[in-house]
């Protein structure tokens, strides 16, 4: 009899694809918030909620679900169904990732007080309930700080502060909006003046990671906010940070609980050595898979699938099939409507670039909002040494044409 499967999900956009590359012939139902229902119509049945965080009206719907037929198997594949996925599977008895572990990996207050307490490095914090708390944990932690929501992907709604001044500037901005009317907490964290950022994707099975990778950001995330191009640089195994990046991330792994899954871990390096800046059980976004699988031939995102479906993980191999360093780069945004841009053909005649691809086209809007993984496209391509990464980045993006009006 065909599997029945039931996906989660916000805005990750192969879902279906990806539950039919595993099980070819499935049913498949997805539930999803009326913004993104256009995006799984094709090969699936779609269910259409108000908010995908309403965890009663989920619930009516999946029971609904289940008096017509068995439902085998919960996919949850983006940020924000994650806890929702947690949350049906632990109430109404399914296999995988339950409530419980899910906000271990996706409420950074509850993750940072587990591996605090379980002795994993994180950046001094304290969880606040509204803005009017924010000056006291910030005095207590020592100006400057990061303010966030709990829940929250991308570095949306990210900012960091240096002074009372600032706090009352951005209190009184429209950009306080999303963190007055948020329905979690928000965390104040030490802003960490570091030397590096890094991020490492693992795979995890029965408890042992099985499969890790280790690159660095050619900067930190929130610099990379201001606009320029998000770009992360594989490490070969022999760089004198992976050894330390890959201890943390197991560390952190086992102290979270994680049994079977992907994770997506980013790190700190300062002068004292490294912290978890925070750990997801679900592959990187932006072109963090892409990037993986160039690197080292593991496909993180089918790896999660076939976790989440309870199907094994494809075999991973021995060492990485490259001796280079493989860069990845997100492609420019700019404000306004596209009038031209460069297809993905025009950058994969590059030499030395491996893969390219471009989302915006001719007509589309591109609005104001910036996150971490805001672009019109990416591309990755590999060098020799990373000192070489720079003027090859620099090429690619002089050739690549985004004209808006």
């Amino acid at each position: 009899m065909p599997p029945n499967i039931l996906i989660v999900n916000t805005g990750f956009k192969e879902a279906v694809a990806h539950v039919r590359d595993e099980l070819p012939d499935a049913h498949v139902d997805v539930i999803v918030e009326p913004a993104y229902a256009p995006l799984h119509g094709e090969g699936a049945t779609v269910h259409v909620v108000d908010a995908i965080g309403d965890l009663s009206a989920l619930r009516e719907v999946v029971l609904g679900l289940m008096r017509e037929r068995r439902i085998d198997r919960i996919v949850a594949p983006s940020e924000r169904s994650m806890l929702p996925g947690g949350y049906l599977r632990s109430v109404l008895g399914f296999p995988g990732i339950g409530f419980d572990l899910a906000n271990r990996f996706s409420n950074k207050a509850v993750m940072k007080r587990t591996l605090s307490a379980r002795k994993v490095q994180v950046a001094d914090f304290r969880p606040v309930a509204s803005l009017s708390d924010v000056a006291a944990a910030a005095e207590e932690i020592g100006w400057p700080v990061v303010l966030k929501p709990a829940f929250g992907a991308g570095a949306m709604h990210t900012f960091c502060l240096g002074s009372h001044r600032e706090l009352r500037e951005l209190a009184e901005s429209p950009s306080a909006a999303k963190l007055a009317a948020a329905t979690c907490l928000l965390m104040v964290e030490k802003y960490i003046d570091m030397d590096g950022e890094y991020h490492c994707n693992g795979i995890v099975q029965k408890g042992e990671v099985t499969f890790a990778s280790v690159s660095r950001y050619r900067e930190p995330v929130l610099r990379m906010m201001t606009g320029k191009s998000g770009v992360s640089l594989s490490l070969p195994d022999s760089h004198p940070d992976v050894a330390p990046i890959l201890d943390l991330h197991r560390r952190a792994v086992t102290a979270l609980g994680l049994d079977d899954g992907v994770t997506h871990l980013e790190i700190f390096k300062t002068a004292t050595g490294f912290l978890v800046g925070e750990i997801a059980c679900r592959p990187g976004g932006g072109h963090i898979p892409v990037h993986v699988l160039l690197q080292s031939g593991v496909d993180l995102v089918r790896a999660f699938f076939a976790s989440e479906l309870g199907q094994p993980v494809a075999e991973i191999p021995g060492r990485s099939p490259r001796e280079t360093v493989v860069v990845s780069a997100h492609l420019p945004e700019r404000s306004g409507r596209v009038t031209r841009v460069s297809a993905a053909e025009e950058l994969t005649g590059i030499d030395g670039v491996l893969s390219a691809s471009v989302s915006a086209r001719v007509g589309d809007h591109i609005g104001s909002y910036v996150h971490s993984t805001t672009a019109t496209g990416e591309v990755h391509f590999e060098v020799d040494s990373a000192d070489q990464a720079d003027d090859k980045l620099g090429e690619i993006m002089s050739r690549y044409v985004l004209e808006v009006e």
